[in-house]
């Protein structure tokens, strides 16, 4: 009988590890697609902690710029960059405008509010469009302007349109040096 036995315990272990690489296959079976789906998880959290510190980064940058950009601050910009004068700076939008220049002049600065506010009176000739457009530079330039009358002619020979514009330019008021 001691064959026997022995041929049952081989039997038996035998059984024993099949079932052991039946239970490792259907284990791996069942948490294969879970550690795959971990993994991209993982990936996918990496991604959006980068994208979040990015964000938190331009924030940051933003908010240190808006606490820079106060009034005084931007005032103090304004007042040390040195401005060409306003009839240069007019003179200026009509060349880009595309417009001949048939008249500018200006009156001294008045000083009201901490501003200065030069008085100018222009005459133009060129297309509509090219008006249109002087006029759009005026109202979107980078100086503060306030047209106050605008007339607008056919010009002598009657192929363009003359405009007479009177308007108003005001500049910060220059710090006095100490």
């Amino acid at each position: 009988m001691p064959g026997g036995a022995d041929r049952r315990m081989t039997a038996f272990v035998g059984v024993g590890v099949a079932l052991l690489v039946l239970g490792l296959a259907f284990d791996l079976a069942l948490t294969q697609p879970r550690i795959q789906q971990l993994r991209r998880l993982d990936g996918q959290r990496q991604e959006l902690m980068r994208q979040l510190s990015e964000r938190a980064a331009v924030a940051k940058k933003g908010k240190d710029l808006l606490e820079f950009a106060t009034a005084e601050n931007l005032g103090a910009g304004l007042l040390s960059t040195p401005r060409e004068d306003p009839l240069t700076y007019v003179g200026g939008l009509i060349e880009r405008a595309g417009l001949r220049q048939l008249e500018l002049s200006g009156g001294g600065g008045q000083t009201a509010g901490g501003t200065v506010r030069s008085v100018l009176a222009l005459r133009v000739e060129g297309s509509y469009r090219r008006v249109v457009a002087l006029v759009q530079a005026l109202e979107q330039g980078a100086r503060l302007a306030t047209i106050t009358d605008v007339d607008i002619e056919p010009s002598s020979d009657g192929t363009t349109l003359e405009a007479r514009i009177s308007l108003f330019i005001h500049d910060p008021q220059p710090e006095k040096e100490p």
